[in-house]
């Protein structure tokens, strides 16, 4: 439908066809990231109405009675606290590689700043022995 509505476009509007054709990367860029978004609303969590992949497709969670529903968010909040777990040790690590990175900056400025001194001092010398 889509389509036929953008073949219909020049014939309705004075768009070239670069015009066009951006427009139509346009849709499918929005089309992969409407898939890439729906195929988040797939739930990767076993039931007795699943299919041998594993995945329950959000429409027929409105077919599955109060327990099971309560079973699928149970499942649900367990792999989140999973997730969650795992997140929190990427940023723990993240933190600490982070103080390392600061700590070596540190070192490293107040390398620079004894060196920038010494060779002002060389500098100095150097000309006081270039006067006298």
């Amino acid at each position: 439908m889509l389509h036929e509505d953008l073949s219909d476009l020049p014939k309705k509007q004075n768009i070239s066809l670069k015009q066009l054709n951006k427009l139509a990367e346009k849709l499918s860029c929005l089309r992969s990231k409407a898939t890439e978004v729906g195929g988040q609303f797939m739930l990767k969590y076993s039931t007795d109405r699943n299919d041998s992949s594993g995945k329950i497709d959000v429409n027929s969670i409105a077919d599955m009675d109060n327990r099971e529903v309560v079973d699928l968010q149970r499942q649900v909040i367990k792999e989140q606290d999973k997730n969650l777990e795992i997140l929190e040790e990427t940023i723990v690590s993240t933190k600490h590689i982070a103080l390392a990175i600061n700590e070596e900056l540190d070192l490293q400025t107040k390398l620079l700043e004894n060196l920038e001194e010494g060779s002002k001092t060389q500098a100095t010398g150097y000309s006081v022995r270039r006067r006298g």
